[in-house]
């Protein structure tokens, strides 16, 4: 085999398997609703809430989503505000010159507390949704929740 022959071989090689692990990588990221993970206040163009819970409930439980993601909407919108200032106080002390530790513990703390608060306000919007689905939307999303369980658990197992 010559050596123009071998490069060519291993270059289309390496363009078959960047391609695959560029398809994957993608394909995960669709899936997972795009780069950003985790709780959105904001109304998405296919209606409020995680994509995950909007997909399990589907339009028929879209109605219950709207109206506790509005009664929760203005407490959310604080939180976040409130969370997004404790992040920026965190940098601000891990910046700081000459370094002060406690005050960077401090500032981990306060955001910690930020975001334990930002949680009880998801888990409000919870129990007000789930108080106000039929028992096939709450089966759904109990479907939903054990499968990511499932996967979470396996996951921390390895």
């Amino acid at each position: 085999m010559t050596r123009m022959r071998f490069l060519v071989l291993a270059l289309f090689a390496s363009l078959t398997i960047n391609l695959f692990f560029g398809g994957l990588t993608i394909g995960h990221w669709i899936e997972r609703g795009g780069p950003r993970l985790g709780w959105s206040w904001a109304e998405a163009p296919d209606g409020p809430g995680p994509r995950w819970l909007r997909r399990t409930l589907g339009e028929d439980g879209m109605p219950a989503l709207r109206a506790a993601w509005e009664r929760h909407g203005q407490e959310a919108d604080a939180l976040r505000d409130r969370v997004h200032q404790t992040r920026l106080q965190v940098i601000e002390a891990l910046a700081a010159e000459p370094f002060d530790a406690t005050a960077y513990a401090a500032a981990l703390a306060n955001m910690r507390d930020t975001r334990a608060l930002e949680h009880v306000g998801m888990h409000a919007v919870m129990v007000d949704l789930t108080q106000n689905l039929t028992p096939e939307q709450r089966a759904r999303l109990v479907e939903r929740s054990r499968a990511w369980a499932e996967r979470r658990g396996r996951r921390h197992r390895q």
